[in-house]
Order: structure tokens, then C-alpha cells, then sequence
């Protein structure tokens, strides 16, 4: 019998025998880390989709930093030195709601790059910077240093002010509020702008109550940043204050009314006017270029057109 064949026989088989093992366990830790499920498109996208769903947020978030103020209505585009031209009430100062009377406020003066501050106590001065990239901060602060009763929130504004870096802003019912943020991104003050600004101007006399008013030469122009109000009753010049409130929206008085006494022909329309300025409380925009009064009853007293001429 030939040995040498038998067992080179043997030793073949043997060796057939583990290589097909081994490719066998090679197969299944094959199996076991790629699965040979096949996506579908949909799937894919919706898989590249997820990937990169949070460096999107991310990159919003930092773009425009998170709104605090009461409303969430987030407007894209920056504000400019326009924009925060005027006086802003301070609703609250890290966290905590002023509680006074007449509320603290802010007044920004684009023209030399100012704000005038009033706390109800002290008043403060300051610098500002604003950048396209939500960037503010005030410099250079300034403060008197007078004792009184309301002066709790003195400190509080001073601090919030020093630390403002950034800010955002919203948007309800025509009035805007603005949010000092932060390096942490914590806002540190909320504010309301007074909506009045869009008052300013020259204005014609259109109605008094229900009642139309054809009179060309009665007229009315209104300075917010003056608080001011003089015009032409359609026979005698009349002087007034404006007055506004600042913890209500579209809130605003006419006080302080005189006039000269020369005598007219119709005097009717004259003291229907005087009557209904007193009577203003609030005020409603029908369109940018119309304008009705009404008072504490909601009753429109006085409805005024925008003049031609500027």
C-alpha cells in the first residue's frame, strides 16, 4: 500500500476543510459589521439631512442671538442708528420688572453717538457703538450721583449697561422691543420703544369727530423729540405739550393748550378743535399717512392726514 499518497490525501482534505471554515467566519463577521441592507434615496437624504441639522441651528443661533423680551415675532435685519434714534422705556433689568410710576429710560442721539439715560433718580451719559453683526456696547458711562427713594434700580442699569456686548429685537403691535445681551448671552435689560416717532411731522386737520374738515389752513405739527405741538386752528396759532405714557402702547395727551385771540369769521370749527385735542388719550394709524385720535372711551375724536408738504 503506497502511505505517501494516503496521507497526502488526508492532508489536502484537511487543509480544504479549514480554508472553508475560515472563509465562513470571514463571511459572518462580514455580515456582522457591514449589513448588506441597501438604502434607498429617500433614506439617504434624510439621513444627510439629520448630519447636518444641528451645526444649522448652531450657526443660526449665532447669527441672532435668542430673544427675551416679551414677544418672539424676530425680525432678520439689524437695526441702525435710525432705528434706535428716540427714547426707550426699561421694562426690566437682569430679570427683574421695574416697578415704579414713571419707568427709567434710555434716548439714543445718532447724530453724536450718545445715550441719555434717566433711572427716575440719577441720569446717566454714555457712548455707543452698534455693528451689522448684532454687535453693542456703550462706553465711557457717566452718572450723577444723587440720593432719593427710587434709586434701587440705579446700580442695576449701570451694571447692565457696562456689560451689554450684543443685542436682539422684536416686534408687536407696531412697537419694538430691544434686548441687551451679554458675552454669556444672558439678556441683561429689556426695552420698549416709544411708538410715537412716526407722529412727527405736519399734519392736516381731516376730521374732528364725524364731522369733515375742509379747512386748508388748519393744521397741526407734532415734535416728539420736543414733546412739543403748535399749529394753526384754521384762524389763531396754538402751543401745547405732548405727553405719552410709557407703560402703554399708542398712548398719547395733548396738555397745555393756548392760543391767540384773534377774532374770525367762523370760530365753530376752532373750538371743536381745542376741545377735541384735550380730549385725545390715544391714537390708531389707519395708514402711514393717516392718523385717529380717540379718547378714554375708545370714541375717535380728532382724525389728521399727513401734509404734502414737508
Amino acid at each position: 500500500m503506497n502511505y505517501k499518497k494516503i496521507i497526502y490525501t488526508v492532508a489536502v482534505s484537511l487543509t480544504f476543510v479549514a480554508v472553508s471554515n475560515s472563509c465562513a467566519v470571514i463571511d459572518k463577521v462580514k455580515r456582522t459589521i457591514i449589513p448588506s441592507k441597501e438604502y434607498s434615496k429617500t433614506e439617504a437624504s434624510e439621513s444627510n439631512t439629520q448630519q447636518i441639522e444641528k451645526p444649522t441651528a448652531i450657526i443660526e443661533e449665532i447669527q441672532e442671538p435668542a430673544i427675551q423680551s416679551p414677544h418672539t415675532n424676530v425680525k432678520r435685519s439689524r437695526l441702525s442708528d435710525k432705528n434706535l434714534e428716540g427714547e426707550w422705556a426699561i421694562l426690566s433689568v437682569h430679570g427683574q420688572r421695574i416697578n415704579l410710576s414713571t419707568l427709567p429710560y434710555i434716548e439714543f442721539s445718532a447724530s453724536n453717538g450718545k445715550i441719555y439715560c434717566s433711572t427716575a433718580c440719577n441720569v446717566m451719559n454714555a457712548n455707543y457703538s452698534i455693528t451689522r453683526t448684532w454687535g453693542l456696547t456703550f462706553n465711557n458711562l457717566e452718572a450723577s450721583n444723587i440720593e432719593c427713594r427710587e434709586d434701587k434700580y440705579d446700580e442695576s442699569i449701570e451694571k447692565a449697561l457696562s456689560r451689554t456686548v450684543s443685542y436682539s429685537y422684536s416686534k408687536h403691535n407696531g412697537t419694538l422691543y430691544l434686548n441687551f445681551i451679554d458675552k454669556k448671552g444672558i439678556t441683561v435689560m429689556v426695552l420698549k420703544q416709544h411708538n410715537l416717532n412716526d407722529l412727527n411731522g405736519v399734519w392736516m386737520v381731516s376730521a374732528i369727530g364725524d364731522r369733515r374738515i375742509f379747512n386748508e389752513k388748519m393744521r397741526l405739527t407734532i415734535d416728539i423729540q420736543s414733546s412739543r405741538l403748535h399749529g394753526n386752528s384754521g384762524c389763531n396759532i396754538i402751543n401745547g405739550s405732548v405727553v405719552f405714557d410709557s407703560k402703554k402702547d399708542s398712548a398719547i395727551q395733548f396738555s397745555n393748550i393756548i392760543s391767540t385771540r384773534k377774532m374770525c369769521v367762523d370760530m365753530n370749527n376752532e373750538t371743536d378743535l381745542l376741545v377735541a385735542l384735550e380730549e385725545v388719550e390715544y391714537f390708531t394709524k389707519r395708514t402711514r399717512d393717516m392718523v385717529d385720535f380717540s379718547d378714554g372711551k375708545g370714541n375717535i375724536v380728532l382724525t389728521l392726514t399727513r401734509s404734502a408738504a414737508k
